[in-house]
């Protein structure tokens, strides 16, 4: 059981990665870097010590990783009159096109997949990624582990904007 869920870990690293190369040709993100813009795209702005929370990281890791991607175009910095002093990091409308790419590419890779097991195999994948998604997302586990805080993605509906769940 655990070397199937490692190989299905490997698989959604290697189809990240893919779709990483596909909607980044020339800006060379590293896999972290792709998963701050996630962060803000699907927080909304938020001050560098939230990233940094929300990343694992320390402040000053976080904010040698927000220098690059502005520097790249993909993240700015504003000040909000709502936010008093601190400085507030929100995607640029390229970062956003890319990380809606990236979610739109990979999407595509995973429906080819699933598109070629049989139906009833479907429906088991399916109620089992839902079930592993509630376990992830207990109250119990420690932030760090939680699946919503950690790994929380647009859910994949379609262009609606909502967001959700991997």
């Amino acid at each position: 059981m655990i070397s199937s869920l490692m190989a299905a870990s490997r698989l959604v690293v290697a189809m990240s990665a893919r779709a990483l190369i596909t909607v980044d040709e020339t800006l060379t993100l590293t896999l972290p870097q792709l998963r701050g813009l996630v962060v803000l795209d699907t927080s909304g702005p938020v001050p560098l010590s939230a990233l940094a929370r929300d990343l694992g990281l320390s402040t000053a890791t976080a904010l040698r990783m927000v220098a690059r991607l502005e520097s790249a175009g993909l993240v700015e910095g504003r000040i909000e009159p709502d936010a008093g002093p601190e400085v507030l990091l929100r995607l640029t409308p390229a970062g956003a096109e890319l990380v809606a790419g990236f979610f739109a590419h990979r999407r595509r890779e995973i429906a080819v997949l699933v598109d070629r097991l049989p139906a009833d195999t479907r429906r088991g994948l399916a109620e089992g990624l839902r079930a592993l998604t509630a376990v992830a997302d207990a109250p119990d586990l420690p932030t760090v582990a939680r699946f919503s805080d950690v790994l929380a993605v647009p859910d994949g509906g379609g262009d609606t904007g909502e967001r959700g769940s991997f």
